[in-house]
């Protein structure tokens, strides 16, 4: 088993070169070519971790390449006349590290940010109706899933975030600040973020915790691979709808995207109980 990279799927194809031609030296060639599969079986198998994050990937890639051909003039005289200044990669994710670097309170805040000025913006703003649903540093070490759990924290905070920079805008220039408010007023943008947070909750936030080995053996339902599997063909299908007239579906109350795994399980019920109250 392995991740998905080129490299990890290379290395794989090595291996079982390597396999094959010191069974021919053992055997002889002959002999170990014309032996049947299942005496000479090769596993080759993709991490469950690594393959949930694909689609995401692919979103994030198709997403920037929309940009860059709807807003790329657009984007590149605001980098120009902003000598050096201003920030306005067209990146999706990126925004969601700014937002994180800019609102981000507590351990690890970001020098350059206004976590602590933005949280008690919010409470004065929005008289504690409004709480900064703090994502972290956004660090390079997250799997791409992070984006969509990050955009569930800032969906209900994009018209807060983008009056306070407008807000702000009296104070002292601020790369990181401003560069924010350009992107964050910008609808694309915010559709980027509403489309992560609803693929959040119907989708990833449950793949992630069953593609959980340690976590799923301790409630007694360790998914196998035929199982994973079967839900990956059932995220492949997702996608299908999501691309077709009937994309609106997933937001019915009802819409799951594949059946509940082991539901009458005690372990699975437990595991849907705690997921629903986090919904």
């Amino acid at each position: 088993m392995h991740d998905t990279c080129a490299t990890a799927n290379l290395t794989a194809t090595l291996r079982k070169e390597k396999r094959n031609t010191s069974g021919q030296l053992e055997f002889g060639y002959d002999a170990w070519e014309n032996q049947a599969a299942e005496n000479k079986p090769w596993y080759d198998f993709l991490c469950g971790n690594h393959v949930r994050n694909l689609p995401i990937d692919e979103f994030n890639r198709l997403f920037e390449e929309y940009l860059r051909d709807d807003l790329g003039a657009e984007l590149e005289t605001i980098r120009r006349e902003g000598n050096g200044h201003t920030r306005v990669d067209a990146s999706g994710v990126l925004l969601l590290r700014s937002l994180c670097r800019l609102t981000h309170s507590g351990a690890k805040e970001y020098a350059k940010g206004d976590g602590k000025r933005f949280a008690d913006w919010l409470d004065e703003k929005y008289e504690g109706g409004v709480k900064n649903r703090c994502a972290g540093r956004a660090e390079f070490s997250k799997r791409q899933d992070w984006c969509c759990e990050a955009s569930w924290k800032f969906h209900n905070l994009i018209q807060p975030i983008n009056l306070y920079c407008i807000e702000t805008l009296i104070l002292d220039a601020n790369i990181l600040r401003d560069s924010t408010l350009t992107r964050i007023e910008q609808i694309r943008f915010q559709a980027y973020i509403h489309t992560n947070a609803i693929m959040w909750k119907i989708c990833f936030q449950e793949l992630r915790a069953l593609t959980n080995t340690k976590h799923m053996n301790e409630l007694g339902m360790g998914v196998n691979p035929m199982e994973l599997s079967d839900i990956y063909d059932h995220v492949w299908n997702l996608g299908l709808l999501l691309q077709s007239d009937k994309c609106l579906e997933v937001l019915q109350g009802e819409y799951r995207p594949w059946p509940k795994v082991r539901a009458a399980e005690a372990g699975s019920i437990h595991f849907y109980e705690v997921l629903e109250r986090s919904r």
